[in-house]
């Protein structure tokens, strides 16, 4: 059949750093004079179509074998990407199918990353090959180089936990020569290791305070990355739809003149504008500000007040309505609640103490369970005969806040519902061993347990958890030492994730990536290796 049907594959370019996006297409065409009944469809669901990349000296497919593929090819399909994340995607019971008349044409577009994953520095031989009915139809093949990142920054942005399968965002700064590449990536908000996009921004002088931000909806079209250049603010406008190639990113420079560094993590709207909050070195003033999509402005100046000098804080978007910023002076016990109206950046903000801790405050996370909302609320009316029965507006998300308190020898994690003024003392991490430990970031998995990332006067990594009530050294988990010039982050799965998976993300630039570990659930298996492990 494969003098019947051919199959062409087109890539967007031949050279990519690892990591980055590569745009696909592929098109199927029926070239002879009859029509083909109930043809393998390029539906997701049908898993009939294969992007294989063999890199060079890969040994050649066993025909003793019932593998298709060489051994050494990387292979997947549109629906790999979720099988990275440990999901499974249901379709319909019969695989889909079509009926192909002569000249009819089939199309799928993609990206080499989403569907194959990271590749390793090296040229490959790129195909697309399809099952059709009784014989693999192979295009011919495409040539892919995939050159070594060499990574000198990195950042991730702070999940809002306001919506369900929303994506986790990313950034990262690529040194070639004396010049700086600025890229912005979607990551799985199920897997947070594993990747979705990865556009090439474009070039940059200098890149300072890296903020990707995060969105309100997976069905959101727009993205942002903001930066500091010189001095001034950019932001990077991302078309975040299935668009193949996406159109280029739109890089802004508004006249905005920031007062600080910008609080992590910044939001972006559905009408294309982004939300930000900056604030001065010294901790007491700070700016929100909303930079639209010409480049326009709106902002608004306020002082921290008794909370400042700011020494923990804690941003929860509530969707496009509200922005709640929790906020401790340092070495406060108050800790603050200011509410902001994101239809009016200038409408003036609600004040109001949220917790008051028994223990100085060392660090605040602040999310919204919308879950433990619903929980009260029953969904229908009640007593409403059945023709009548109409669903009931959703209430508003419980405003949740994780108090780290710090007494002599002990972090205390005390989950603090803001929402009903209830509070409960979670955990007790010992550090009394450990030299000057601060906690320099934390995560929630989801399960909403904190995990802390703590840095001593020695220069050593450790994580606490609340979840397991232990404090231990980030290089007996991730299973080698992570400096502080390697910049770790912890990222951890969203709602939507299999297990509260936690990953610690870090520079590797000697081999030439951003290297993950998994740290929890202790004893689990990562599933995006295991995915690749069983990819064909």
């Amino acid at each position: 059949m494969s003098d019947v049907i051919t199959i062409n594959l087109t890539l967007g370019k031949a050279e990519c750093i690892r990591g980055e996006s590569v745009p696909f297409r592929v098109t199927l065409q029926n070239r002879g004079k009859t029509v083909i009944e109930e043809f393998p469809s390029f539906d997701r669901h049908a898993e009939a179509l294969f992007l294989v990349a063999e890199p060079e000296g890969a040994r050649p497919v066993n025909p003793d074998l019932p593998d298709p593929f060489s051994p050494d090819a990387i292979v997947g399909t549109e629906m790999s990407s979720l099988e990275r994340d440990g999901r499974h995607e249901h379709g319909p019971h019969a695989a889909p199918t079509e009926t192909l008349a002569p000249g009819a044409t089939l199309a799928k577009a993609g990206d080499v990353l989403e569907w194959l994953g990271e590749l390793k520095p090296g040229r490959y031989k790129v195909t697309a090959q399809h099952r059709g009915i009784d014989e693999m139809i192979v295009s011919e093949p495409a040539m892919l180089a995939v050159k070594p990142a060499s990574p000198v920054a990195h950042a991730s942005a702070v999940p809002a936990h306001d919506a369900y399968d929303v994506p986790a965002m990313a950034a990262w700064t690529h040194q070639e020569g004396g010049q700086l590449l600025v890229f912005h990536q979607v990551q799985s908000g199920a897997l947070p290791r594993n990747p979705r996009r990865c556009w090439r921004i474009g070039p940059a002088s200098t890149v300072d305070d890296l903020a990707p931000a995060t969105v309100a909806s997976t069905f959101q079209n727009f993205g942002h990355l903001l930066w500091v250049e010189g001095g001034k603010p950019r932001v990077a406008a991302l078309d975040l739809t299935d668009k193949s190639p996406p159109p280029p990113p739109r890089v802004l420079t508004p006249t905005l003149r920031l007062p600080g560094p910008i609080l992590r993590s910044p939001r972006s709207m559905p009408d294309g504008s982004v939300m930000l909050v900056s604030c001065d070195p010294g901790g007491r003033q700070a700016m929100l500000a909303q930079i639209r999509s010409d480049g326009s402005v709106a902002s608004q100046s306020f002082d921290f007040g008794r909370a400042g000098p700011v020494g923990s804080y804690s941003l929860c978007w509530e969707m496009t309505e509200t922005l709640r910023l929790f906020a401790c002076a340092a070495g406060g016990r108050e800790v603050t609640a200011t509410m902001f109206f994101l239809d009016d950046v200038n409408a003036p903000p609600v004040v109001r103490t949220a917790f008051a801790s028994k223990e100085p405050v060392a660090w605040l996370h602040g999310y919204l369970d919308v879950d433990a909302a619903m929980k009260e609320q029953p969904a229908f009316e009640h007593n409403a005969p059945p023709p009548e029965e109409r669903p009931v507006e959703p209430p508003p998300p419980k405003e949740m806040l994780w108090v780290i308190g710090r007494r002599e020898g002990v972090l205390s994690c005390t989950r603090v519902n803001v929402t009903d003024n209830r509070s409960r003392a979670e955990a007790l991490l010992d550090v009394s061993k450990l030299n000057g430990p601060r906690v320099v970031q934390s995560v929630l998995d989801n399960d909403r347990q904190v995990t802390l990332l703590l840095l001593d006067a020695a220069n050593t990594y450790h994580v606490g958890s609340s979840a397991t009530r232990d404090v231990t050294p980030l290089a007996e988990v991730a299973g080698e030492s992570i400096t502080p010039a390697q910049q770790p982050l912890l990222m951890a799965s969203g709602p939507e994730g299999v297990l509260p998976f936690v990953y610690v993300r870090f520079l590797k630039p000697k081999d030439g990536r951003i290297a993950y570990r998994l740290l929890s659930p202790a004893g689990e298996r990562d599933p995006a290796e295991h995915a690749h492990a069983h990819q064909h």
